[in-house]
């Protein structure tokens, strides 16, 4: 993987495989998406095809400008992924997560089982891993670990592990119900020239 984008490494605290995605390294431009998702999709199936799997996903620096290869993309290749790695999953992790990520997932909540949202946990702090991962076993890229570093320098904020994604209701209260405009995306689930401004989503 020479863009350092998904890893498989260790296991978790009852034995299940763990997929490392970082989302930084996910080039939104200049790549062929197509050619990603596949590579994704195979290395899911070597580990998870017959076994169940989590995934832990660092969105640690990742902006929508940069990082996100469009809403539609991202739709399309959950609504691809087989069945049977869909129910192998078990828990998926998001660390650091941002306001634009958590509208997005907002905005893809049509689109995704029932079940995907009780497998789903923001992480703030990459330590609330270690309840379900041994620290040991973590694979932490330097730039996470120093993100976290930089948090103990911020206002006392409510870290932790918690599995309720925002409401749609919260979501429309703070973007006054625009909320493609305030992920950036313009027609076709793609960036608009408004996301070269946004910040980290």
């Amino acid at each position: 993987d020479a863009l350092n984008l998904i890893e498989i490494s260790g296991t978790d605290r009852v034995g299940r495989p763990i997929v490392w995605i970082t989302g930084r390294h996910l080039p939104a431009v200049g790549l062929d998406l197509e050619r990603i998702k596949w590579y994704l999709y195979r290395v899911l199936h070597e580990v998870a095809e017959e076994q169940d799997f989590v995934v832990v996903y660092y969105h640690t620096e990742a902006t929508w400008e940069e990082n996100s290869p469009g809403v539609r993309w991202i739709r399309n290749s959950y609504e691809e992924v087989p069945l049977r790695l869909k129910s192998n999953l078990k828990r998926f992790f998001v660390v650091h997560p941002g306001l634009h990520l958590r509208a997005l997932m907002t905005v893809l909540a049509p689109f995704a089982s029932g079940g995907f949202w009780d497998k789903l946990e923001y992480v703030d702090r990459v330590e609330f891993l270690w309840e379900d991962i041994d620290r040991f076993q973590c694979v932490t890229p330097k730039f996470v670990e120093e993100h976290d570093r930089e948090l103990e320098t911020q206002p006392l904020m409510d870290y932790g592990v918690y599995a309720d994604p925002m409401s749609s209701a919260a979501v429309h209260e703070m973007t006054g119900g625009n909320l493609m405009n305030l992920l950036g995306v313009g027609p076709g689930g793609y960036p608009s020239s408004f996301a070269a401004q946004s910040r980290g989503f």
